[in-house]
């Protein structure tokens, strides 16, 4: 049985990292399995297993995006992991965003100690959500009124949602409706498992959604589809099938 809380640590190289890593190092029950410092080297290296905790920084070279782009990679890869986001100030935005891409908590790395810190992560490896009472009615307040995420990016990105869906990413989007794994998708296109989980990561940023299931229904209700026959080179579960492929509205 696992005694302590395995952690991974994905923020930029610099002086904070480093008393990050001391922190978590010297705590009794919590384990630094995997650090990465940059977006490359997370998405070519392994991540273990046995992580339970994902510590992510909010920003790389000033830019949330791409934070908010390692948070949904690591909800497509491993959805066991509880993430939690590291951000040097928090405002409504940025909290409600967190929390609609999956994040667990939300800390503010200029007001915390590393103590707070080291609970958060127990706290949260244990089922809880790491918010106080502000950031919580943040949340509540913009999911009463609608002001969800996907509006908020769509209004950000100027993006026209499905419109937007290159042809592989509606083949994609097809196969996994029918109920396909990244693996069943991988071998039905021939194409590998991480070409199909960064497909993912572009598709829900442009349709504004932060999970497989999300992703299935808004596109089951908003769009109609049609089906369209395999290519002929297909293998796997779809071989001599057909695919049913969204087809935008005219």
């Amino acid at each position: 049985m696992q005694t302590h809380i395995s952690v991974l640590l994905v923020h930029p190289k610099n002086l904070l990292s480093d008393l990050i890593l001391s922190a978590l190092d010297n705590h009794a029950s919590i384990r630094l399995d995997a650090y990465f410092a940059s977006p490359l080297q997370f998405q070519r290296d392994h991540i273990p297993d046995s992580i339970q905790v994902a510590l992510i920084a909010g920003e790389f070279n000033g830019d949330l995006e791409v934070g908010t782009s390692i948070l949904r990679w690591i909800r497509e890869w491993g959805p066991k992991i509880k993430p939690v986001m590291l951000y040097d100030a928090l405002d409504r935005d940025t909290v409600v965003e967190a929390f609609c891409n999956g994040a667990k908590g939300v800390l503010n790395t200029t007001s915390c100690g590393f103590a707070q810190l080291c609970h958060c992560v127990t706290q949260v490896n244990a089922g809880q959500i790491w918010a106080n009472h502000s950031q919580v009615s943040w949340f509540i307040d913009a999911f009463a009124t609608g002001c969800s995420f996907k509006r908020a990016a769509a209004a950000r990105t100027g993006q026209p949602g499905a419109e937007s869906l290159t042809r592989r990413e509606l083949e994609i989007v097809a196969l996994l409706a029918e109920g396909n794994s990244n693996r069943g998708i991988a071998a039905a296109l021939k194409l590998s498992e991480n070409t199909i989980k960064n497909y993912l990561l572009k598709i829900f940023e442009k349709l504004g959604v932060s999970s497989r299931t999300e992703l299935v229904a808004q596109t089951m209700h908003t769009k109609r589809f049609r089906q369209f026959p395999s290519e002929p080179d297909r293998t796997g579960i779809v071989r001599g099938a057909s695919t049913l492929v969204q087809c935008l509205q005219r």
